[in-house]
């Protein structure tokens, strides 16, 4: 079911959203990257058309550190697959990376949840007709945001994260 917002019609008419009803889904996963002065410098992202297993995140942090290799500290939140042993495997292969976690069940302290908040009201009252146009969509959104400062510096400010150089 797509994402339902408030919209506007003539007074006695019920506007109609048409779903195309399938099983196809996409997940993403992203890395709002934020520099030592606590300012956002870009987000990185991939969509994928299935949920995301530990193989996947691991290549998604490995493109991460591909992108920027420097000294990096990965903060996860604490879904499963993030507290499984193999991210402890992922850290000693990578001694530039340092992982950290925030506190359970804090999706108000990650910016990134607040880049997934504007994509979602961007595309809210859109039904794609397939999968493919719908994975254009997302893409689309995401390069806008990837692209807006203004978007991702709001969304730090929002998450209220503290960035302290160390």
């Amino acid at each position: 079911m797509p994402t339902r917002r408030c919209t506007w019609a003539p007074v006695g008419k019920t506007p109609l959203i048409i779903e195309h009803w399938v099983r196809s889904k996409i997940s993403v996963c992203g890395a709002l990257v934020i520099n030592p002065e606590g300012e956002p410098s870009g987000m990185f992202s991939e969509i994928r058309r299935s949920n995301y297993t530990q193989i996947g995140v691991v290549e998604f942090l490995e493109d991460l550190i591909e992108a920027l290799p420097r000294k990096l500290t990965v903060i996860l939140d604490n879904a499963k697959i993030h507290r499984e042993e193999w991210i402890e495997d992922f850290v000693r292969e990578h001694s530039n990376v340092v992982i950290e976690y925030f506190p359970a069940y804090a999706p108000e302290l990650n910016p990134v949840e607040y880049v997934w908040s504007a994509i979602k009201r961007a595309l809210a009252n859109w039904a794609p007709d397939d999968i493919e146009q719908l994975e254009r969509g997302v893409q689309r959104e995401l390069q806008r945001a990837a692209f807006s400062p203004q978007l991702l510096r709001g969304c730090v400010a929002a998450a209220e994260l503290e960035v302290s150089q160390s």
